[in-house]
């Protein structure tokens, strides 16, 4: 189950940096299709909610299997990034948010990575 979630961790954090990295090029594009555009706050938001459960899962999970707390405190370091771009989304302006979220994404993807990896290596069952 824990690998499931790592899974889904990576690839919810994933689309997230895709998102971030490739906004610019989205905005260049969507008037050619003819694609309204949400308000990005939420969009951030929405990214929020879907990656903190399936982390936070997957983490606890893997860290009370095979212990290696480095892997929690990078979690952590990652979630409190996103949730700084999310909650500090008007003073920052778009380009920080986007940054911000780009890093955090980054960093919850290598947790989830090393997650994944320590608990193959542990040959975990959960």
């Amino acid at each position: 189950m824990q690998k499931f979630f790592d899974t889904v961790g990576i690839a919810l954090s994933g689309t997230c940096l895709i998102h971030c990295l490739f906004v610019p090029i989205s905005l260049i594009l969507v008037p050619l299709l003819g694609i309204t555009i949400t308000n990005e706050h939420t969009v951030h938001e929405v990214f929020l909610s879907v990656i903190l459960p399936a982390a936070l899962i997957a983490i606890t999970m893997g860290c009370r299997k095979h212990k290696d707390y480095n892997v929690f405190f990078m979690a952590g370091v990652g979630i409190l990034v996103l949730f700084s771009a999310v909650i500090y989304h008007d003073s920052l302006g778009d380009i920080w948010v986007r940054v911000l979220s780009a890093i955090g994404s980054s960093i919850l993807i290598f947790s989830h990575i090393r997650n994944y990896v320590l608990c193959h290596k542990d040959g975990c069952n959960h």
